[in-house]
């Protein structure tokens, strides 16, 4: 994914404007004016969802914008997920955690806000198909 993002940057000429990093986000250097994130929030773990939107907000210049995506949980269905194993935590993500919009939004510090939401879940039976292929 990364190589694939990488040309795609070279092709639009924007090599000075982006730079792609693949990394520990607990590592990052630095402060962006944007940030995007794919993916990671499930390997976060519950516990570990404050120092992780900490980090961003550490990373971003001030007005910067961050971008997430992940798989999250309903509200409704998040606390007994937490206490549950299912088929994604046992095959798809072993050790990691979906959360809800509540657990992110707890999780925030003041300074980060959630701007927009969008579900994209019709998506994700042909991501599953690629990832397979």
């Amino acid at each position: 994914q990364l190589d694939w993002g990488k040309r795609k940057v070279e092709e639009a000429g924007l090599e000075g404007k982006i730079c792609l990093k693949y990394q520990d986000y607990r590592l990052a250097k630095g402060q962006y004016d944007k940030l995007v994130s794919i993916e990671m929030i499930e390997a976060v773990g519950q516990a570990f969802l404050p120092q992780y939107f900490q980090v961003l907000s550490d990373r971003l210049l001030p007005g910067g914008t961050a971008v997430l995506q992940g798989i999250i949980c309903p509200d409704a269905y998040y606390d007994r997920y937490c206490k549950s194993s299912d088929f994604i935590k046992k095959y798809i993500f072993p050790g990691g955690h979906m959360p809800s919009i509540g657990a992110i939004k707890s999780a925030l510090p003041n300074d980060l806000k959630i701007g927009e939401i969008k579900h994209i879940g019709r998506h994700y039976a042909a991501t599953l198909d690629h990832w397979y292929r």
